[in-house]
């Protein structure tokens, strides 16, 4: 469902970044709320959750999102002047997870090039109260034949700077005025926007041959000669994928199965979409990597520490919960203007923000708490 353009690995600078957590973010504020038909060929959107009273019942009439519904892609991409095969299985799994205090449904997508996973992904959306459906952002993952070789999660809010957009509008219709589907920055680069070409147009594919077909045009900053054609039908939602332009990987995806899954498969899905999460959350849960002048000094100081420290890790995280309830993260001894203390991190239960409370390593009294 989530269809976007296809980028070949072999022809894409792959590097392995550090998997982020989505619990990172949380400290971020929110921003304040755009009417889509406000947005023009440039600009962006900002989004108030106050707008979403039921976010997770997204049943726009043109990408409604049940849990359960299992959409199949085949068709062809370009690489290197050769036509490949390329299927997109996507599956809208029960899984609602709260992006910068506001709930979501999480898509589940696999993408298959040759035959092979190429990428895998975990698609954020959720509805308003007008009935416009938001993209709210995705974390990837990118496979060569092997092995997973690169991942990236961006979503409103995080990285500084990155928006929400409009995935789908309550009550499209053609016009040459583009609306924004979101905005990552560098390195995530996701400036891509849309609109409405056309509407009642007819549509074959293999599944079923359908009128009144609504369909989009799709383009980024990053290839502003070419742009992704989106077919999309009362019900379904999206039923295909062409190209116009000078698009030099000419995909098409078109619409072979929908099926609703068994509670069993359900199940199975929403395993395999954990697991994705699970790898974005695994750094992120860490406590940031801080400079050390001098590694000798670093331990003389250390061994200090342990002479003068009267708190074990159990008595501070016992403290910090008490100060700060939440979720346990970790604990680090930090040195600042000459003394020094214990540093255990949470996030905290209310706020859903990594907190910091100071401990003193000697008294266990509570110094201070930051955010």
């Amino acid at each position: 469902m989530f269809m976007k353009k296809f980028i070949p690995p072999s022809i894409t600078s792959l590097t392995c970044e550090l998997l982020r957590s989505v619990a990172l973010s949380s400290a971020l504020t929110l921003a304040l709320f755009l009417h889509p038909s406000a947005a023009n060929d440039t600009g962006l959107l900002e989004i108030d959750v106050s707008k979403f009273s039921k976010p997770t019942v997204i049943d726009n009439e043109w990408l409604p999102l049940k849990p359960g519904r299992k959409l199949v892609f085949e068709g062809h991409t370009t690489e290197n002047k050769k036509k490949k095969p390329r299927r997109l299985v996507s599956i809208v799994t029960d899984l609602t997870k709260v992006v910068n205090g506001l709930r979501v449904v999480v898509v589940l997508d696999h993408d298959y090039s040759d035959g092979n996973l190429v990428e895998a992904e975990l698609a954020f959306f959720a509805q308003d109260d007008e009935g416009n459906v938001w993209h709210i952002g995705e974390h990837t993952e990118v496979y060569d034949e092997v092995e997973l070789v690169g991942a990236r999660t961006w979503f409103f809010r995080y990285p500084q700077g990155a928006k929400a957009g409009i995935q789908m509008k309550a009550k499209p219709k053609p016009n040459k005025v583009s609306y924004s589907q979101g905005f990552a920055p560098p390195p995530f680069n996701w400036t891509d926007r849309a609109r409405v070409t056309k509407m009642g147009a007819k549509y074959k594919t293999p599944y079923r041959n359908f009128d009144d077909v609504l369909i989009t045009e799709e383009f980024s900053q990053e290839e502003p000669d070419a742009a992704q054609l989106k077919y999309y039908v009362h019900g379904i939602g999206n039923v295909g994928a062409g190209w116009t332009g000078n698009d030099p990987n000419k995909e098409t995806l078109k619409l072979v199965e929908v099926k609703t899954l068994s509670p069993t498969e359900l199940e199975a899905a929403a395993r395999e979409a954990l697991k994705l999460e699970e790898r974005a959350y695994i750094y992120g849960t860490t406590l940031p990597a801080r400079r050390q002048s001098n590694t000798v000094d670093a331990e003389r100081k250390s061994n200090t520490v342990d002479a003068e420290r009267k708190i074990t890790d159990d008595q501070a995280k016992e403290i910090a919960l008490k100060t700060v309830p939440g979720k346990f993260i970790g604990i680090e001894i930090e040195r600042k203007m000459g003394g020094k203390r214990i540093v255990a991190t949470v996030i905290a239960e209310k706020t859903k923000i990594e907190t910091d409370v100071i401990i003193d390593m000697a008294t266990g009294k509570v110094l201070g708490i930051e955010e």
